[in-house]
Parts: structure tokens; sequence; C-alpha cells
């Protein structure tokens, strides 16, 4: 039984014709027919029983399809791969951003590859680090910029640091969290906050070494991007969170201010790829020019992030 045979019994059960099967795999009916022919006559068994029209699959069938799904998958998966390696250094790179690397990276990033890489097209995916990581694993990604989300599978993916930045709570500066002297964060999330997104970890470092139940704090905000979060800071009420690099235009025009809390961690940005991708010439290059734009030369070893 070949790969052939099997994309053809697969193809009736989804189809429930061979017409609609060959017309899906691109042959012709007799052709699909005398597979299936000679496939029955070596089994010594009947695959599909045709009524009216329609070819209604066996038990036998419906069993090689269940054995099989996940071989059939995978083979389509190599097919892709070496196809997209045939195109060296040209073809689509599927490119993640989670929302803090989007937002203050992303304008500068594609336009670098984009300008080094005249080939390559591009598909961006912006999510939180928990969806990115399931894309890469998927088969959905190439490479992604992310904050690591706690333990991976260091089979499945490499992760590479690119660097770390304080946390830092921004709000504008007449918020009334700065007539507060040093803040703690236990005080600060007194307030409303309005966030891109907190996995689990952070509840669980805010509620073990703060107190704070942050699904309990009044007026929270979540499940926006960097620009609405920054929208809904200006308007008061609201403070924010995150790595400094996200902030640093605000910071730095002063429509923001940075409050003066201490954060006993910080935030490691890493680029994700995965270890049984083929080595397409497009993806190195593309993750070289993340390399350089982003400092330091990354350790190929397993990092964990604190956010």
């Amino acid at each position: 039984m070949d790969l052939k045979e099997l994309a053809g019994i697969r193809a009736i059960c989804e189809t429930g014709s061979f017409r609609k099967a060959a017309l899906s795999l691109g042959v012709s009916q007799p052709t699909l027919s005398a597979r299936i022919a000679r496939l029955e006559d070596v089994l010594g068994a009947a695959l599909f029983e045709r009524e009216g029209g329609r070819s209604r699959p066996t038990t036998l069938a419906l069993q090689v399809v269940a054995r099989t799904a996940a071989l059939m998958d995978e083979a389509g998966r190599i097919d892709n791969e070496i196809r997209r390696l045939a195109e060296g250094g040209s073809g689509l790179v599927r490119v993640g951003l989670a929302p803090g690397p989007a937002h203050s990276l992303a304008v500068t990033l594609l336009a670098e590859i984009t300008t080094a890489l005249p080939d390559v097209s591009l598909e961006v995916a912006i999510s939180t680090p928990q969806r990115l990581i399931e894309w890469m694993t998927g088969d959905e990604l190439d490479v992604a910029v992310s904050p690591t989300p706690g333990p991976v599978d260091p089979l499945r993916l490499n992760i590479e640091p690119l660097f770390d930045d304080e946390i830092v709570f921004v709000a504008r500066s007449d918020h009334p969290l700065f007539q507060l002297h040093a803040p703690t964060i236990d005080q600060v999330f007194r307030y409303p906050v309005v966030l891109s997104g907190i996995g689990s970890r952070y509840k669980a470092i805010l509620a073990d070494m703060f107190s704070v139940d942050i699904d309990r704090t009044p007026g929270r905000i979540t499940g926006l991007n960097f620009d609405l979060c920054l929208s809904i800071v200006m308007r008061g009420r609201h403070f924010t969170v995150g790595p400094r690099f996200v902030f640093r235009d605000e910071l730095e025009r002063q429509t923001l201010r940075a409050l003066d809390v201490e954060v006993p961690f910080r935030h490691a940005i890493s680029l994700l790829s995965r270890r049984d991708a083929l080595p397409l010439p497009a993806v190195d290059k593309i993750k070289q020019l993340v390399r350089s734009m982003l400092g330091q030369s990354a350790k190929s070893e397993p990092h964990e992030s604190e956010g």
C-alpha cells in the first residue's frame, strides 16, 4: 500500500465519490478506480460500496484512514517543506510577533527584512506568547519573536535569548499614583489597569509575591494590543505595565511617566524556531536580521522568560 493509494482512500471517504476524489487529487477517475481495484484485489476485501452514484466506505476503509491519518499529514508537511527548500532564498516565510515586539519593533523589523530579502514574502501573525508557541509546534510559523511562556519542549523548539528589559508601570503624569511615595505593587493594583494580556505565570507571581488577585482588580481591561492600551492610558484613569522598550517613545516624549516601582524580575525576549524544520535559507537570513537588530548573539539553549 503506497501513499497514492492511501491518499485515494482518504479522498473518497471525504468526498463520497470517486469522481470528486479524482478531481481533488488531480488524476482521472479511471486512474483512481484502477488504483482502488488493484488494492482491493491485493487485500481480498472491498474498500467501498457503490450505491446510487455515491461510494460508501466499508469498515476496512475507515480503519485504513484512521490508522494512516498522521502518516498522510506528515507526508504532506514534508512535501511542502521540500518544495520550500527548493525555492532557496525566496518564497514565503511565516513570522510571529508577540504584542510587545509587534508594537515597538514590527515596522523597523519588517522594513529591514523586505529590503534585505526582496524575493521573500512575509506572512505576519501577532498574538499572545502562548498562541505563538502553539503555532510554532503546529508548523504554522517558521520563526517568532516573543517572551517564552514557561517551559517548552526543547526537542521541538529552539529558543535563543535576544535581550531582557526591566518591567515598568506607566501612566499619565497627572495620575493619582504619582502622589504616592515609592508605591508598592499591591498598592498600584488597587487602581484600574489595562493590559495586552496576562499569562498564568504573571498571575501566580502577583498572587504569591504581592498578594494581588489580578482577576479582582477593579476596572481591569485585558486582551488589547499595546496601541489600544496606550490610548486608554492617555485618558487618565488607567495605568499599564510592560517592558520598558514598548513605551520608549512615550517616555522620551514625556507623554507618559514611569512609576517608581521596584519589580524583582525582568522581561526576556527570545527568538523561536522549529528544530525539526528544514534549513530554509530565507528563514536563516531573517533570524540573522533579528539577532543583529535586537542586540546580542543568542545562545542555542532553552531559555525561560519571566514574562
